[in-house]
């Protein structure tokens, strides 16, 4: 194992964080011919069908689980005489029962969905003459469900919160934070205008150019209500300044 080998890095923050593999081709070119160490190292990595089928197999021993954990009494809570017909139907078709008894935003409901999907493709698939355009459907349907299982059902290792809670929680902080930056921006608007009409009253009086600070001092003595900072009364007079000056 040579030191030029391909190494997994962490890149990003937050939800952008991601597991990466880098590599450098001048380091050891001929590690990267056919049958050299870094071709040698890819070829050990799962391929896709691979990595499809070891998380069906996930799928299935998770589920198994929740399966177990479903009670028939439960979708018969009006119907009490029909507990054991629909413990029957559990027992020979539990896949159907699993959105309804968890709810659909649930993790087994997502991976429920997954491995239905995943066991309809693998079906078509192995048809002499396979439809495309569905195993194409059936495809972007395994990568939409297994995004939402990230986001929804996923657990962000840093807060130990769901990300999807994460995210919205963050959309909602930045609608707040934009509110209260337009708030403010009216607010500091009014307040200019009211600095420059006690400015403009206070020049009309005076015969002598008045310079900036004595300004800016007449404006905070004249103004009411709770007074801002002089520093601050100075910048709302900047542009009358310089046009009167």
């Amino acid at each position: 194992w040579c030191i030029f080998m391909p190494k997994i890095v962490t890149k990003g923050v937050g939800l952008m964080q991601r597991k990466v593999v880098v590599f450098n081709l001048e380091e050891d070119p001929e590690a990267f011919m056919p049958g050299g160490e870094i071709d040698a190292w890819f070829r050990k990595q799962q391929t896709a069908d691979e990595w499809r089928h070891a998380n069906a197999e996930h799928c299935r021993a998770v589920l198994a689980k929740a399966y177990a954990k479903m009670d028939a009494a439960w979708f018969c809570r009006n119907a009490p005489n029909q507990v054991e017909a629909i413990r029957v139907d559990m027992a020979r078709h539990p896949q159907g029962f699993v959105t309804a008894y968890f709810g659909e935003d649930h993790a087994y409901a997502i991976m429920q969905k997954w491995l239905n999907a995943y066991d309809l493709l693998d079906r078509e698939r192995a048809k002499p003459e396979a439809e495309l355009s569905r195993m194409l459907d059936l495809a972007e349907e395994l990568g939409v469900l297994r995004e939402r299982l990230y986001w929804r059902a996923g657990v962000d290792p840093d807060t130990r919160e769901r990300r999807e809670v994460l995210a919205i929680r963050e959309k909602a902080a930045t609608f707040h934070r934009r509110a209260g930056g337009e708030a403010n921006s009216a607010s500091a608007q009014t307040r200019r205008a009211l600095a420059l009409r006690l400015a403009r009253d206070i020049v009309a009086t005076r015969t002598k150019h008045v310079r900036k600070r004595q300004l800016a001092s007449a404006v905070l003595a004249a103004w009411p209500g709770e007074r801002p900072k002089l520093g601050t009364v100075r910048n709302y007079l900047a542009d009358f300044v310089a046009k009167a000056s």
